[in-house]
């Protein structure tokens, strides 16, 4: 007759592994949202495909300051980089937000677009980052955020696949899970990201 503790770790074990196996299949719900990505093709506006190419290859390219690292994406690669805090890790939303901005830099300057960051959830468990890139000459940048202009907006994020998906900021902002901080606007630099990994090192 089988004792009351290997019942007992039995039990646990069924129980562990269909909440595994829910975690997973969560998991993989919110890191596949990709139906919303945008396809910037050659037909549509050139200088948008510009800043997708440069987005492309930097995430192609090893940034100089990150030759040691691994990078991850989604909230699997948020719970390993958690789990192994060695600072040889990156994949973190700020994480991409900061790579991204500073490779895709030149070609928005090049093509005259405004680039910036943006959060979403801020302060709680679900705060997110992104790159928001939008043209200057058509939009005013304290109006970047309204509804009116959601559409001609784009939002530059990396995190969930790293892959280079853009989403216009109204298809963006339907993807979390949870909406309890609305969109913010946050200024980005290269000096400050160059000071942020001085820091970390």
């Amino acid at each position: 007759m089988a004792s009351l503790h290997s019942l007992s770790k039995r039990r646990s074990r069924s129980l562990i592994l269909p909440l595994l196996s829910g975690i997973l299949l969560l998991l993989s719900v919110i890191t596949g949202c990709t139906s919303l990505t945008l396809e910037v093709t050659e037909n549509q506006n050139q200088d948008l495909l510009l800043i997708r190419k440069a987005f492309e290859q930097n995430l192609h390219d090893t940034p100089e300051n990150e030759s040691g690292s691994s990078w991850h994406s989604g909230w699997l690669g948020n719970i390993l980089i958690n789990m192994a805090p060695d600072g040889k890790h990156r994949g973190l939303c700020h994480h991409w937000q900061k790579r991204i901005y500073q490779g895709v830099l030149p070609a928005a300057r090049e093509s005259g677009w405004g680039i910036t960051g943006i959060v979403i959830n801020q302060g709680t468990i679900f705060e997110h980052h992104a790159v928001l890139v939008y043209q200057p000459e058509t939009i005013n940048r304290r109006d970047i955020l309204s509804y009116k202009y959601r559409d001609n907006v784009f939002i530059l994020d990396a995190w969930r696949r790293g892959k280079a998906d853009i989403f216009t900021l109204r298809d963006w902002l339907k993807l979390p899970l949870v909406y309890r901080v609305e969109a913010a606007l946050e200024g980005l630099s290269v000096a400050d990201i160059h000071t942020a990994e001085t820091l970390q090192e």
